[in-house]
Parts: structure tokens; sequence; C-alpha cells
């Protein structure tokens, strides 16, 4: 998500690219849902350990939909391997 806050550089879009294609195939295999530790201040907030992976997987690949597609573009189901089904039947 950091890497994508800041544009499309060309000397990162690789790294960014790597990490949304990691991202997207950790989502489609279910392991976006595992805790990990990411430092000393959230391990003090134990009660929300479960909900950051979800929180910070949808805010990464939100960034890189607003940064791949353009941020008003309307994404049709059949682009995204993860749409929500209820938005691939409603088109």
């Amino acid at each position: 998500e950091a890497l994508l806050a800041g544009g499309r550089p060309n000397t990162i879009e690789r790294e960014a690219e790597a990490g949304i294609a990691w991202l997207i195939e950790a989502v489609e295999a279910g392991r976006h849902r595992e805790s990990w530790p990411i430092g000393f201040y959230f391990a003090k907030l134990w009660y929300y350990e479960k909900l950051y992976p979800q929180i910070f997987t949808v805010s990464a690949l939100g960034q890189a939909c607003r940064l791949l597609l353009g941020a008003d573009a309307e994404v049709p189901p059949s682009r995204l391997s993860l749409a929500h089904p209820t938005n691939a039947t409603a088109r």
C-alpha cells in the first residue's frame, strides 16, 4: 500500500506489481486472514488482531485498483478475479 500511495514511478512499479500479485494470491488461497506480527505497538492491540489482516488487505487492493484503473473508473466484475458475486449479477 505504501508503494502505491506515491503514484507509479518506474523505480517501484515492479515491486508494487509483485506485491499486488502476492496479495491477490494470498487472498485467493485464504491466507490473508492470518495474523502476522507487524510491530510492537500493534502487539498491544490484541483485541483487533483478527481485523488487521482484512483491513490492510482491502486497503492495499483498493489502492491498487484506484491506481491501475483510475480513481473514477467503474470496474466490470470480469476484470477483477475477486469481484463480489452480487456485483457480477447486477451488471
